[in-house]
């Protein structure tokens, strides 16, 4: 669909208490357009990465420090608001038990 704007945000998780040890883990299929996925506490960027290519996408995000996060997925549009994607899963592993 058309985004609001060129970096608008599509989608913010409910912030939830994570520990340094937690790793969070975004997968899904981006079809036209381009997103920013990433981490954030309270309001700032943490960790984020931007998937520009058509297709799957998975992104793994360590964190900083115990505290309260949320996933947010942006639109990273410069010349167009046109984007479609698919998110398949938005999880917290412990590092060691990573899919």
């Amino acid at each position: 669909g058309k985004a609001s704007g060129n970096y608008s945000y599509l989608l913010v998780t409910r912030p939830r208490r994570l520990d340094s040890t937690m790793r969070v883990l975004v997968s899904g299929t981006l079809s036209r357009g381009a997103l920013t996925v990433g981490v954030q506490e309270h309001d700032r960027w943490v960790a984020h990465t931007n998937i520009e290519s058509p297709g799957e996408f998975r992104a793994a995000f360590a964190l900083p420090g115990d505290g309260p996060y949320a996933v947010v997925i942006a639109a990273a549009l410069a010349d167009s608001l046109d984007v479609s994607a698919t998110i398949d899963r938005i999880g917290v592993f412990s590092a060691e038990s990573l899919p």
